[in-house]
């Protein structure tokens, strides 16, 4: 998805679920096209509260991937996490590179194609 895409995707999402865009925060491969980094991404990663977190996992029980800390809806993965996150110029809350360089090290090691691109456009000597 371009970010057109994405962010019609995103809006629908949010309206089927009965969620403001306050409530959510746009993290990983989203992140990365919302800053430009990249210009598509597969799927879409929301990271949440606990508050809202609990409240889908009241809805569908059944969707949880990983007990208290993800849930996955229709190909939208719900991440339970606190990430950085700053305001991008179309209002949404969008996880910064440092915030996504450190989560995706942890998940994928310094090997992993996004994390030495990160690590170049941040200046981290490796």
């Amino acid at each position: 998805m371009n970010k057109s895409e994405f962010l019609q995707a995103l809006e629908q999402f949010l309206q089927r679920e009965g969620l403001d865009r306050s409530e959510v925060g746009i993290v990983a491969g989203g992140a990365c096209v919302m800053r430009g980094v990249r210009s598509d991404t597969k799927d879409i990663d929301l990271g949440v509260s606990l508050e809202v977190y609990n409240k889908l996992v009241q809805k569908y029980p059944s969707k949880e991937k990983i007990e208290g800390r993800l849930l996955t809806l229709d190909g939208v993965d719900i991440i339970r996490q606190d990430f950085t996150y700053i305001r991008n110029h179309l209002g949404w809350r969008v996880q910064t590179l440092r915030s996504i360089l450190a989560y995706r090290t942890q998940l994928h090691g310094t090997q992993d194609e996004n994390v030495r691109m990160l690590t170049r456009m941040l200046g981290i000597p490796h």
